[in-house]
C-alpha cells in the first residue's frame, strides 16, 4: 500500500476529505481494516476519524476512504492525517499492516469551493415554535386568572 494524497471534496453535498491509497501489488488484501484520522494543527484543533471494517482492496487499485466532516465547514490550515491499514494477502493469508502519517495543507480558494456548494445545517423551527407557543399560553393564563378575580 502507498499513500498518494488528501484532498478536500463534497460527499452527498456534505464537506469531506478523502484520502486515496494506492495497492502498487498485483496481490488481493482481504478482510482489511482501514483506520483514519484528520487532525487540524493549532490551537482549536479537530479531529475527524473513520473506520471502515472487512473491506477487500483490489490488486493495483487506488481505495479512496472518505471522511465526512457532516455539517462543519471545512477551514482552511495544516492537517495531520493518520491512516492504519490491515489485512490478509489473499494468497497466503498473511496479516499484513501499513500505516502512514503525513502532513498537509489545504487553502482557503478549496475550501471556500466546497463551503460554498455544501448543504448548510439545518435549525429545528419547532424549537421557537413551541417557546412562542408556551408564552402565549402563559400570557392567556394570566389575563384569563386577572378577568375572573375583576368579575
Amino acid at each position: 500500500m502507498k499513500y498518494e494524497k488528501v484532498e478536500p471534496i463534497l460527499n452527498n453535498s456534505q464537506p469531506a476529505m478523502a484520502i486515496n491509497l494506492r495497492n502498487t501489488q498485483p496481490m488481493i488484501i482481504t478482510g482489511a481494516t482501514v483506520k483514519a484520522a484528520i487532525t487540524k494543527d493549532g490551537l482549536f484543533s479537530s479531529k475527524h476519524v473513520n473506520t471502515v471494517t472487512n473491506k477487500m482492496i483490489a490488486p493495483n487499485s487506488v481505495m479512496r476512504m472518505i471522511i465526512p466532516w457532516n455539517f462543519d465547514q471545512l477551514k482552511p490550515g495544516k492537517y495531520t492525517v493518520d491512516v492504519t491499514v490491515q489485512g490478509n494477502n489473499l494468497w497466503n493469508q498473511l496479516p499484513m499492516t501499513w500505516k502512514f502519517k503525513k502532513h498537509f495543507t489545504i487553502k482557503s480558494q478549496q475550501v471556500k469551493k466546497i463551503n460554498a456548494a455544501a448543504l448548510k445545517k439545518p435549525t429545528n423551527k419547532w424549537a421557537y415554535v413551541a417557546t412562542a407557543a408556551g408564552v402565549l399560553t402563559l400570557i392567556s393564563a394570566t389575563a384569563w386568572v386577572k378577568l375572573i378575580k375583576i368579575g
